[in-house]
């Protein structure tokens, strides 16, 4: 026997079966008896044998790669909320993949180019309006894309996502049952699809619910939030529901608020991983299942790969709101 990593002739030789009959057990083709595919595997097994995944790949024309496609980590200074949910939701997609036989390799915005170059069954493309192009590069080279958000313009693309609606639900009941009835929605520009969302859920609960929107969109965190709170104070706001998390400049603004305030004003947001440093209750925090979303993402695109005609072109989860105490 070889003292290299083991070969198809080891695993013949111990199991006494041709190369031909190891090839077949391995590949689970052909037609030899069960007890004989059954031994060839337990042989291969003791012995340590790992098939290559290049041959496996060219043989089967799969390379059990799947691409994630991530918009806002290039170094442009530009204001990215999202940064930590997505590193959590590149762990749990990874996760989700490799129990399923699958790698995850991460290509960002500015280098699509590696679409051709790298040989992937599927893709995961988390921010389509980030990443422009990716989407047609990916159709056009015959690759199955799931993505991370949902566009009320493309209903046909595969997709998943949390349930803004039920996000926004949860939020506003929160700050409605603490007293809130001038509640102001923070979210990022509104060209950013999560963002349209949430903006539309709030509209059309405020509008069921008799109240006048109030909404301030982020792209520049200090002058936005001066600006956008300083429009405010006429009428006032007694409620906060932040869309786009929790981050210094917010938190130091609510907190100087609720100094001044007998009882604090309620607030929620949704959580991306920033800790608050201190709070005043009440507050929540909207809480994305992330493992549950990436798990039913991967099989939403594994599915598609292997042409189920019956399976679901959606996937949305529900948040979880946690009080703060």
């Amino acid at each position: 026997m070889s003292t290299d990593r083991p070969i198809l002739h080891d695993i013949a030789e111990r199991a006494g079966v041709s190369l031909t009959a190891v090839s077949m057990a391995l590949r689970d083709t052909g037609r030899i008896a069960p007890e004989t595919r059954e031994r060839v595997k337990t042989v291969a097994a003791e012995l340590g044998y790992v098939r290559k995944p290049r041959g496996i790949a060219l043989k089967t024309g799969k390379s059990n790669v799947i691409g994630l496609i991530i918009s806002g980590y290039e170094d442009d200074g530009s204001f990215t909320p999202f940064a930590d949910y997505w590193m959590h939701m590149i762990r749990a997609l990874s996760l989700a993949s490799n129990i399923r036989g699958y790698a995850v390799v991460l290509i960002t915005s500015s280098n699509l180019h590696l679409l051709k170059e790298i040989a992937m069954d599927g893709i995961i493309l988390a921010d389509p309006e980030g990443s422009p192009g990716a989407l047609k590069r990916a159709q056009a080279l015959g690759i199955p894309v799931v993505t991370a958000f949902m566009d009320d313009d493309r209903s046909e693309l595969l997709a998943m996502d949390d349930d803004y609606p039920n996000f926004t639900s949860k939020a506003m009941r929160f700050l409605a049952e603490h007293g809130s009835t001038r509640p102001v929605l923070i979210t990022q520009n509104g060209k950013v699809n999560s963002s349209r969302q949430a903006i539309s859920a709030f509209r059309a609960w405020c509008r069921e619910h008799g109240i006048e929107p109030r909404i301030i969109e982020v792209t520049d965190p200090k002058a936005d939030l001066e600006n956008g709170f300083a429009g405010l104070d006429a009428d006032g706001y007694d409620g906060v529901f932040s869309f786009i998390g929790m981050f210094p400049e917010l938190e130091d603004h609510i907190e100087a608020q609720n100094a001044q305030r007998i009882p604090p004003m309620p607030v929620v947001y949704y959580t991306t991983g920033y800790e608050l440093r201190k709070f005043h209750q009440p507050t929540a925090r909207l809480v994305s299942p992330i493992e549950l979303l990436a798990s039913r993402g991967i099989q939403l695109l594994l599915d598609k790969m292997a042409h189920k005609s019956d399976a679901p072109t959606k996937v949305l989860v529900k948040p979880k709101l946690e009080v703060l105490a």
